[in-house]
């Protein structure tokens, strides 16, 4: 009977342990980037008269609406960096990374309705949006 104990308790332990150490999903697209198969890049140029309140709610509704749809797997929010190079374009207000699986993906998430929430509530306040879409090429790709 000691025997059986000895197999059983083994193999729950392992069970354990097979469990602690798998990620999870939502570990794996939080903790590092996902591989994007598409990458949007978006960067929006305020109008002169868009005040604090409006930028913040730009980047909130980036946060909370935008990586609400289904098929964003990584997005990034931020101001310009302010780099002091002939190169950098630092006249954008706020610049929107997101990563998708592929490209359908990326077509899901502008039909999405958080997306098209996103622009009814925030297009006052931005001049012009100008965007950059990449398909990542791969180690072996070049």
């Amino acid at each position: 009977m000691k025997k059986y104990a000895t197999i059983y308790a083994t193999i729950f332990l392992s069970c354990l342990m097979i469990i602690a150490c798998t990620p999870s999903h939502h570990a794996s697209t939080t903790s590092k980037p996902a591989d994007p198969g598409f990458i949007h890049s978006v960067y929006f140029y305020l109008n002169e008269d868009a005040g604090e309140a409006q930028v913040q709610q730009l980047i909130s509704d980036c946060k909370t609406l935008l990586g609400a749809v289904e098929t964003v797997r990584q997005l990034y929010v931020g101001l310009p960096a302010g780099t002091p190079r002939d190169v950098v374009d630092n006249s954008y207000g706020v610049s929107l990374i997101v990563y998708f699986d592929d490209q359908a993906g990326h077509d899901y998430y502008q039909t999405a309705e958080k997306h098209l929430q996103f622009i009814e509530r925030n297009q006052n306040a931005w001049d012009r949006v100008q965007v950059y879409d990449m398909l990542p090429q791969e180690e072996n790709e070049k």
